[in-house]
């Protein structure tokens, strides 16, 4: 008799662990929609300028799931649109670090460190990024954001790499030192780069309008080899 009560004993354990385990399944899936409506509106705020808005959904997703490197990049985007750089710089190291290979995270955060008027931590940040991202492209990045501090010699040495590194391969190095040379009022600079972007195709309709405009005459013959030195 007795061992027929803990047969059921037992029984009834396993129905309740059972059931139990039922709940906290329906309470997990529930709880993954109600995230899911939160993102949904989160990102249709940010969409729509409701930065406010937006945050309390970023926020609340981040409460909820603190190692989701997408909600806390969105929320370090949202404290951005707030200017707000300081909580934007907390919240975009995390997501970097949590997904380092990210390159849009890793702009932003050096989006946050410009806005933040942080050279040294930002030039920092992104000779360090062009360590493991050996491109061209983590060379462009470098110019890019050390042009909108100011550093345009800085600048000029990061384009020039990009160059250096995929210049007899793409046309794209030299067409982003070329609009560089064109930003800084060096035409000889920016012929120089376009004759070497038409390299790669002589109906570059780009560099062929942009050279007219200069008042080159683009021949068959007015292409050059690339040169990789910039």
């Amino acid at each position: 008799m007795f061992g027929q009560r803990v047969r059921v004993g037992a029984a009834a354990l396993v129905i309740l662990g059972a059931s139990l385990g039922g709940c906290k399944a329906k309470q997990l899936v529930t709880q993954s929609a109600e995230l899911t409506k939160v993102r949904t509106a989160a990102n249709e705020a940010y969409a729509a300028g409701d930065y406010e808005r937006a945050l309390s959904g970023y926020a609340t997703y981040v409460e909820e799931r603190p190692q989701s490197a997408w909600a806390r990049h969105w929320l370090g985007r949202t404290f951005l649109r707030l200017d707000e750089p300081a909580q934007a710089r907390e919240q975009l190291e995390v997501a970097h670090d949590l997904e380092p290979e990210n390159m849009e995270y890793a702009e932003s955060l050096a989006e946050s460190l410009v806005a933040l008027g942080r050279p040294t931590d930002l030039f920092e940040f992104l000779e360090r990024l062009a360590m493991t991202d050996r491109t061209s492209a983590g060379q462009l990045r470098v110019a890019k954001y050390a042009e909108r501090m100011g550093f345009m010699d800085e600048a000029l040495v990061a384009y020039r790499k990009a160059v250096a590194i995929d210049g007899t391969e793409s046309a794209e190095p030299h067409r982003a030192l070329a609009d560089f040379y064109r930003r800084i009022g060096d035409r000889s600079g920016e012929v120089n780069q376009l004759r070497q972007v038409l390299w790669f195709d002589g109906q570059d309709r780009a560099a062929v309008e942009r050279l007219e405009e200069l008042g080159e005459i683009v021949g068959p013959s007015f292409a050059v080899y690339p040169n990789a030195d910039g």
